[in-house]
């Protein structure tokens, strides 16, 4: 029996267009995307729309000219970022990629020929876990990767050669999307069509699914070149080997990976529940996430109930009379894809391909698992059968609330996560264009969003502002945009920035912006910033200016002429440090040459970091150490200590002494110094 699709219009698209306009509101009233990935995704935009302009870019970034799996969506981006300035045009595409999931799902209830009232069940997954940790291209991938099951369903339904192309328009926009739904349509459409062709005959088994290949082949060769460009085809199976071997979850760990991908992205977990209020008031997005696997549970045994009624009535029913069975094709369809996700979420690795860092390849699939598999319930909501009516209805009521709580919670942590940005924007106007910034922060993780958020506080700048941040992207191979590796300056961790040194890390930038709680506890590097002018400090944020920083990037090395006038002994220092490719060479007969000491000794007085850090503090000690013997080189930070030390070493010869006054007379002689060999080793 068809399920009754065309009842209520006015009731259902009044219904839908409120719970898209309730999960919109918290883009549009915060004055900061507070997500871990936003501020990445927003600087690549922006680099990308000021390209042209910045001539300066060319020599930090690599812009590629072909297709990556990440380009869509930074083309939506850069195609309304002349109207809407790049912020606006990102907050425009993601409302876009969350208004679109709900109507693609329609459009596969429509083509399953199913209740479209089922969509009540995929409302909460607008705001998902990829959208709240800004994973943006998976949130626009998800509705393209659903409409693209629309289409191919339509297709096995009614084959046409429109439909056809169709499906490959949709692969091909998902191949520059994300990777992780393109790689589930490559396995899943052959596979769907060989499935439902051999229903048909056992010709289609074969031809249906060299029908399917020819519509992914599009997207392939959309690839291709990037593939060249960027994938080691020779160790790509060896890489993939390496994945299943070393990065495939247990099915314990991969169901609670698949649980945390729901709803409790709000908040961090309290260590102890004092009441059963502290479920809602703490844990809310737990309590959402179990209302919605509860109404589910309603929903799938009121199919149970229907499809039993459905069997006894077709018993009583006059066994010569055809049955129609096209309205089971949907359910098929949609159950063996639903299967299929499964399958693919428990088989594929949490990480493949490590030079590309593809990493929670199989946690994306879990919201598809969930639209799908609901989307595959025959169940009719408006008129189920009377023995399955209250569980029916009670689901339904339930998928409503977490339709309408989910938006809610996600506004208030949007909202209260942007606060935590204070004045971001007013202390990065205070630093002119152009400049290389260094941000440092206080704490990685926010309150309010399970995450954390502000180890790319950073990337801000180059949305804010136009200059340097040392961040390279996430998954750069997969990027538009590659960040080249001689203009990436020294940074500290980007989740521990107590590993912070000004030696090492600060005196190469131009600026230098802080963020923290000024009611917390001052941060490690607080210290090291107290000398330096402060030119903005208000709220969470000061920022410093480097009076003279370090030129990046750093001298070249020296050529072959001027190594050949440099001594040995110096050569084969550097041989030691790693500082210029030499072979091997016997330091158990070199000699330094004249002035060796000395200028070491010279190197070490301008780096005092090196150094002892009694002495260093206090240079009138005594220095600690046998006579003759060399102090010991800086080797923790190399190579961005030492880079110089070619430069530094080739000094000149000091000047010959004044002629000594009358009535001088020399004092005894020094004992000669032995040689140093042992330094060298």
């Amino acid at each position: 029996m068809q399920a009754p699709t065309d009842r209520y219009h006015l009731a259902f698209w009044g219904l839908v267009a409120a719970f898209v306009a309730l999960a919109l509101v918290p883009l549009a009233t915060v004055d900061v995307l507070p997500f871990l990935d936003a501020g990445q995704h927003l600087r690549v935009a922006a680099i990308l729309q000021r390209w042209d302009a910045t001539p300066a870019y060319a020599a930090a970034f690599e812009r590629l000219g072909v297709p990556t799996p990440y380009f869509l969506w930074y083309r939506l981006v850069g195609l309304l970022a002349p109207l809407l300035g790049v912020e606006g045009a990102a907050r425009a595409v993601i409302a876009l990629s969350l208004a679109a999931l709900p109507l693609a799902a329609i459009v596969l209830l429509r083509q399953a020929r199913h209740s479209r009232w089922l969509v009540l069940a995929v409302l909460p997954w607008m705001w998902n876990a990829d959208v709240m940790w800004g994973y943006f291209h998976v949130a626009l991938a998800l509705p393209l990767f659903i409409a693209m099951l629309a289409a191919h369903l339509s297709l096995v339904r009614a084959p046409a050669l429109w439909k056809a192309v169709v499906v490959s328009v949709l692969v091909s926009l998902l191949a520059v999307t994300h990777y992780a739904f393109w790689l589930a349509g490559l396995v899943l459409l052959p596979g769907l069509a060989a499935v439902f062709g051999a229903r048909s005959h056992w010709s289609r088994a074969l031809l249906w699914p060299m029908r399917e290949v020819a519509c992914i082949a599009p997207s392939v060769a959309l690839l291709l070149p990037w593939a060249q460009r960027s994938v080691d085809i020779a160790s790509f199976g060896s890489q993939w080997r390496d994945a299943f071997a070393v990065e495939a979850q247990l099915p314990l760990t991969a169901l609670r990976a698949a649980v945390d991908r729901m709803f409790d992205q709000f908040q961090p977990h309290p260590k102890h529940l004092e009441a059963m209020a502290d479920l809602w008031l703490r844990r809310p997005g737990d309590m959402l996430s179990a209302v919605w696997l509860g109404a589910l549970a309603l929903w799938v045994l009121g199919t149970v109930r229907q499809g039993q009624r459905e069997a006894a009535e077709l018993e009583l029913a006059d066994a010569s009379e055809p049955h129609d069975t096209a309205d089971n094709l949907g359910a098929r369809y949609l159950g063996i894809a639903t299967a299929g996700l499964a399958v693919l979420y428990f088989v594929l690795p949490r990480q493949v391909l490590r030079p590309l860092w593809l990493f929670n390849v199989n946690v994306r699939l879990v919201e598809a698992i969930a639209i799908v598999g609901v989307c595959a319930l025959p169940l009719r909501v408006l008129a189920p059968p009377p023995q399955a009516r209250k569980r029916t209805w009670a689901g339904t009521i339930a998928f409503g609330v977490v339709a309408a709580g989910v938006p809610i919670l996600a506004l208030q942590a949007v909202t209260l996560g942007s606060a935590e940005y204070d004045r971001m924007r007013d202390a990065f106007r205070s630093i002119p264009n152009g400049s290389s910034v260094l941000t440092l922060h206080g704490q990685a993780g926010s309150a309010w969003l399970r995450q954390p958020t502000f180890t790319n506080l950073g990337e801000w700048w180059d949305v804010a502002g136009s200059g340097y941040v040392p961040q390279a992207f996430a998954d750069p191979m997969l990027q538009p945009l590659r960040l080249r590796s001689r203009a990436a300056r020294p940074q500290p961790l980007g989740d521990d920035h107590g590993t912070f040194s000004f030696e090492e890390h600060g005196r190469f930038y131009d600026y230098i912006a802080t963020w923290h709680d000024p009611f917390a506890a001052p941060p490690p590097f607080a210290g090291e910033l107290r000398a330096l002018p402060v030119v903005y400090a208000r709220g969470r944020w000061q920022v410093y200016r480097v009076p003279n920083p370090t030129p990046w990037p750093p001298p070249p090395p020296l050529t072959a002429a001027e190594l050949a006038t440099v001594p040995h002994a110096e050569r084969c220092l550097w041989a030691k440090l790693g500082l210029t490719p030499l072979g091997p060479v016997d330091n158990a007969t070199a000699a330094p040459s004249p002035g060796l000491l000395d200028a070491l000794r010279c190197l070490e007085a301008a780096h005092p970091f090196a150094s002892d850090p009694a002495r260093a503090a206090d240079p009138s000690q005594p220095e600690e150490r046998p006579p003759g013997m060399l102090a010991p080189m800086p080797l923790r930070h190399a190579p961005r200590g030492l880079v110089d030390m070619p430069r530094l070493l080739r000094l000149p010869e000091p000047e010959a002494a004044p002629p000594a006054a009358p009535g001088w007379a020399p004092g005894p002689a020094e004992p000669p110094v032995p040689k140093q060999a042992s330094v060298l080793h």
